[in-house]
């Protein structure tokens, strides 16, 4: 028995080509870079890709789905409360 890699079970269980999935994975390192690369979202564009609701950045372009988008905005309604705490408002 050869010994295969993840690509090629992957493959296998999806039924996505090897070059299909590599494309998927040049896609997720993008949309990783441009979320990195955001100094702070707006995630107020909604919309469907399949049967999930996902959500794109108005600034970098990034995507999202609904669980990420969730808890980055909690962070950024902590942070906001810190900093006035901090200010002593």
């Amino acid at each position: 028995m050869s010994k295969r890699d993840g690509i090629e079970v992957l493959s296998d269980i999806t039924g996505i080509s090897r070059d299909g999935i590599g494309s998927i994975w040049e896609q997720v390192k993008a949309n990783v870079a441009r979320l990195r690369s955001c100094e702070r979202h707006d995630f107020s564009r909604e919309y469907k890709r399949g049967g999930s609701v996902r959500y794109q950045c108005l600034r970098c372009r990034g995507t999202v789905d609904r669980l990420q988008k969730y808890w980055y905005e909690i962070g950024v309604l902590h942070g906001e409360t810190e900093q006035r705490n901090k200010n002593g408002e």
